[in-house]
């Protein structure tokens, strides 16, 4: 199976052992597919046996049975030390010079950054979940560390924001305007350095 639009040929995907293109529908089979067997490029021999694994998927999973979708909720009460362990064991410390790790409730704890607040526990599409609850870094330490001190510190943004159009349109005589399609700003000519001749007059 195929990442989301990670698919980007007909016969070679088909013929190197890819089952299914995600998501559906599948843009690389269909007409596609159907074209390249006339074409020689696909057997229909590999086609049959692409097909026989979605298929036996389809089997296993009882949807021949229950084709109906039905919604998907977690445990109400999953087990709580059995998945801290599980995350625990998942992750690797790489050093800890000092043995300054564990922690002890006496040390001073400062949190830096948007997530230690507003934590960000899952990802888009395929990976997003509503969870049962969720606990910040913040409310954690606060809770656990007899210190613990919070900043904010840089904002960040997934696309910069742009400055509005009158703060380009007007702007005061002798200055330059620097733009991108993400950005724009305007700062004083430097008095020292000639202007260029396509500027004179324009900014």
């Amino acid at each position: 199976m195929s990442d989301s639009f990670g698919t980007y040929s007909t016969s070679p995907s088909v013929n190197v052992g890819l089952d299914l293109e995600m998501p559906g529908p599948a843009f690389f089979r269909g007409p596609a597919l159907v074209k390249a067997v006339q074409n020689g490029e696909v057997s229909g021999k590999t086609v049959d046996a692409r097909v026989m694994k979605v298929l036996r998927l389809v089997e296993k999973s009882g949807k021949f049975d229950h084709p109906e979708e039905t919604p998907e909720y977690s445990t109400p009460n999953p087990p709580k030390a059995l998945l801290r362990k599980a995350a625990a064991d998942g992750m690797v410390l790489l050093k800890n010079d000092a043995a300054i790790l564990p922690l002890q409730k006496s040390s001073k704890v400062a949190l830096i950054g948007a997530a230690a607040r507003d934590p960000i526990i899952n990802g888009g599409g395929s990976a997003f979940l509503n969870a049962q609850y969720k606990s910040s870094a913040l409310e954690t330490f606060t809770e656990y560390f007899d210190y613990c001190q919070y900043s904010y510190g840089i904002r960040t943004f997934r696309r910069l924001p742009e400055l509005p159009l009158q703060q380009l349109v007007q702007r005061p005589a002798n200055t330059v305007a620097i733009s991108s399609t993400s950005t724009a700003r305007t700062r004083k000519w430097p008095q020292s350095i000639p202007r260029p001749p396509n500027l004179s007059g324009k900014c």
